[in-house]
């Protein structure tokens, strides 16, 4: 974010004013698995009427005692809240009596039809129908990002543009809501950790049998394969060199980033796309030239683990339950990138366009200001609106800034309380209960905060703490640990030259597990003061086994 043309000292007095005041009197929780900084207009506005649907949508889908996921935003941090099923908003922090549960779930009729419709979901499988309708939807889905990427926004006109930034807005909100929808396909991963947790199997070795990631999408590794086999052994420094090598080589360049170089490289839409950092697509294209980790052999030894600790008599029901989680955790991967990167990486492009058009007239004072606009205004602003005015638009933009000073508590209104036990529930909501419960935990963390190990060797390296992929791109060199808040997708190409990594959240089904015990580093996950207690630059020994992240004097 541009600052110099704002007044530091109107930002510091902005601060001291800003309260953390709760949405409502319910238990809020900060997002802190996605954010790091306050959130543009256009993710404010657009997100949380998706969010919202698509939870909706999934918990009605298998009859779950919950409503819906809220996010609303304090200082411009969002905040997640639970709503039950039927239930009144209250502020006293604490979880219902038990025998309130078991009434509440069965005796009304809107919780006997949540009953009936959770039977009716185990019955017709509509979890792994989930999968299904997301095989048939993916390559609709592609033609529609692929439809608005082709419109080249810098030769279109003021009102050709302002077109373009509503119908990205559209399907950045489809996108996020069929997302959330498609929760679903977690009710197979969670399903197969229960059983693996009933078994007596280590969840260490359920996941490492089950949840083995991919880096790309099978369809960007035959497109870097096309492009490894274009270049052959040449060698080559940067993209230039690529393109120069041959038309083949250009061609299949071409054709990767076109499906894959306007993803966002993190989760909000002022985050530059793939393509925008040419080194992270080099670093992509030589590391897959290179090979990868070759994690068959550790996966094999997980599945005869599995398959040990359990009774013959339930192998075949151990095979069944790994083969689900497995589709669906492929699809969960990959929907995510699809449904949100892609469409954020859009509107992302858009906005900048728009951003430059707009800082030229001096509707903004720098080109950074227009992620404190929504879409609807920077679309208007284009066709001649008056409104926001320069002034309006400042006083936004020292706003923005005053919040980026502040630190969100990780919990607003009611203390927070645990859920209520899945078996005080009647089967089979019991039943999808339990398994969306084990899928959070696995994936945001389910541990104590001290720290959650995934490998089995230690390494010793430089810590290089970086909150977003951009700056881990511009600082990381090979050996060194990285300590963030969490990672995704967009960490991918910086992730296989770490010596390690160590981040404040996460559970081992978390994207930096997954993707750790893929290239067989080192990673200790959830250790909650970890931005706190490792130094820039400091040397730093991850120890797996002991899920130690140790400060070396």
């Amino acid at each position: 974010m541009t600052t110099d043309h704002i007044d530091p000292q109107a930002v510091a007095d902005l601060a001291a004013g800003l309260a953390w005041d709760p949405p409502d009197p319910g238990e809020w929780e900060f997002d802190s698995s996605h954010q790091s900084e306050p959130m543009t207009a256009t993710a404010r506005e657009l997100a949380p009427p998706a969010f919202k649907a698509g939870f909706q949508a999934a918990f009605a889908l298998f009859g779950l005692p919950l409503s819906h996921v809220e996010m609303r935003f304090v200082n411009g941090y969002g905040y997640m809240s639970v709503f039950v099923h039927g239930a009144p908003r209250k502020g006293n922090g604490k979880p219902p009596p038990g025998i309130l549960v078991k009434l509440l779930s069965r005796l009304p009729p809107s919780a006997r039809r949540r009953i009936r419709t959770a039977q009716a979901a185990i019955d017709s499988d509509t979890a792994m129908a989930e999968i299904d309708r997301w095989d048939e939807l993916r390559p609709k889905w592609i033609v529609r990002c692929l439809e608005l990427q082709d419109i080249d926004v810098t030769t279109c006109t003021d009102q050709q543009l302002a077109d373009h930034v509503r119908r990205t807005a559209a399907l950045f909100v489809d996108g996020f809501r069929t997302h959330f929808e498609l929760i679903s396909q977690a009710m197979p991963v969670g399903e197969y950790l229960v059983r693996t947790q009933n078994w007596g199997i280590d969840p260490r070795t359920a996941a490492k049998a089950a949840f083995h990631g991919v880096r790309t999408t099978a369809e960007a590794r035959e497109r870097l394969d096309a492009l490894a086999a274009a270049l052959g052994d040449a060698e080559v420094a940067d993209l230039d060199e690529i393109r120069g090598h041959s038309d083949a080589a250009s061609g299949a360049l071409d054709e990767y980033l076109r499906y894959h170089g306007t993803w966002l490289l993190a989760d909000d839409v002022h985050n530059a796309t793939f393509s925008e950092h040419p080194n992270a697509v080099f670093r992509s294209v030589q590391q897959h030239r290179g090979g990868a980790f070759d994690e068959r052999e550790e996966i094999e030894a997980a599945l005869e683990a599995c398959r040990s600790a359990v009774d013959p008599a339930e192998h075949a029901a151990l095979d069944t339950a790994t083969a689900r989680a497995q589709r669906a955790h492929a699809a969960l991967d990959d929907n995510s990138g699809l449904l949100a990167a892609w469409p954020g990486g859009l509107v992302h492009r858009a906005q900048a366009e728009a951003s430059k058009r707009l800082a030229e007239r001096g509707i903004l004072g720098a080109p950074d200001d227009v992620w404190t606009l929504a879409p609807d205004e920077i679309a208007g602003l284009l066709e001649g609106s008056p409104t926001p005015t320069a002034e309006e638009v400042h006083q936004r933009v020292v706003l923005r800034a005053a919040q980026a000073t502040l630190t969100p508590p990780p919990h607003l209104g009611s203390p927070p309380s645990p859920p209520p036990d899945a078996v005080l529930f009647p089967e089979p909501v019991a039943h999808y209960v339990g398994a969306i419960g084990a899928f959070l935990a696995a994936k945001f963390g389910g541990h104590d905060g001290s720290g959650l190990g995934i490998g089995d060797r230690a390494a010793t390296g430089r810590a290089v703490v970086a909150l977003t992929p951009g700056d881990a791109l511009a600082r990381i060199e090979p050996g060194d640990v990285l300590v963030t808040a969490y990672t995704t997708p967009a960490f991918n190409v910086i992730m296989p030259v770490l010596g390690g990594v160590v981040t404040t959240t996460g559970g081992p089904n978390s994207h930096t597990a997954v993707v750790a015990r893929e290239l067989g580093i080192p990673a200790i996950l959830g250790v909650s003061d970890a931005l706190d207690r490792i130094p820039d630059g400091a040397m730093v020994t991850l120890d797996p086994v002991k899920a130690t992240a140790t400060v070396n004097p």
